[in-house]
């Protein structure tokens, strides 16, 4: 691959002066004691607003954050996501301030051709594009639809989620409460001091009791028995209670929603 080439020019339009010129302008804002390297930044909205940023340096080093993630993250916070431009700007006289990789890899998240200006502090630009500075880049197309969901912005369909959310929360409590009631009877059926008379309860009668409790719905190959299909003569062992639970919409849907993003089940959710 063949080097990038940074060449400078006065800007070819006023919308570019205006962006080089508050990048200038927010680079008196650094907050950089310790490198005394200034950088400013701004990026403008495809609605045409402007947002701006300075590097902050931090006497612990590591929580430093870049001028171009100040911007992008004022505008996010803003309530904006598609951009247009971002001009960034430094003391460099000669070379050009450049983005670091990580905030290639920030800005990547919103644009992958995202066009850039490069400024020194005489007003010269530099034009370039994020699609040049971070060729090949991994972005959030590049996430399969099996795992990316993507932003849910409309009130309603939040409102929904949130409510099966309460609703596997109901179930969920409600079946560690039945799990520990039936882990007690279990307990007490092989304790010969608790009584001697009392029949431990069956799969069967565990099973029913979960299902009229929880309102769902248990196959019958998990009624039959244990995880290897053997009966549990104490009745339903943890071991199997915990299958049970897993196979219940509660935790499948969670599991997705959190851990495994096994989204086949978010059929579940009716939004």
């Amino acid at each position: 691959m063949s080097p990038i080439e940074f060449i400078f020019e006065e800007p070819q339009d006023s919308e570019s002066a205006e962006l080089a010129k508050i990048s200038l302008e927010a680079r008196n804002q650094s907050h950089s004691p310790y490198s005394k390297f200034r950088v400013g930044a701004a990026i403008r909205t495809v609605d045409g607003v402007i947002f701006k940023g300075c590097n902050i340096e931090s006497c612990s080093f590591s929580p430093t954050i870049c001028a171009e993630r100040v911007a992008v993250a004022s505008a996010v916070a803003a309530g904006h996501r598609n951009f247009e431009a971002i001009a960034i700007s430094s003391d460099l006289e000669e070379e050009p301030c450049t983005p670091c990789g990580v905030c290639r890899q920030f800005m990547r998240e919103f644009s992958k051709d995202l066009r850039i200006l490069l400024v020194r502090p005489n007003g010269t630009v530099c034009r370039t594009d994020l699609e040049k500075l971070l060729p090949g880049s991994f972005g959030p197309d590049s996430l399969s639809n099996q795992y990316y969901v993507g932003y849910v912005e409309d009130d309603e369909s939040v409102d929904a989620i949130m409510k099966k959310f309460e609703e596997l929360e109901r179930i969920e409590k409600e079946f560690s409460a039945k799990k520990s009631a039936v882990a007690g009877e279990s307990n007490d059926a092989v304790n010969p001091q608790a009584s001697t008379s009392s029949t431990a309860p069956t799969d069967a009668a565990v099973v029913a009791k979960i299902e009229d409790s929880i309102d769902v719905a248990i196959p019958d190959d998990m009624a039959a028995g244990g995880s290897n299909g053997a009966a549990v003569e104490s009745g339903m062992s943890m071991e199997l209670l915990e299958e049970v639970f897993k196979r219940t919409s509660a935790f499948t849907v969670r599991g997705a929603m959190m851990d495994d993003f096994d989204l086949e089940v978010m059929d579940d959710i009716e939004l």
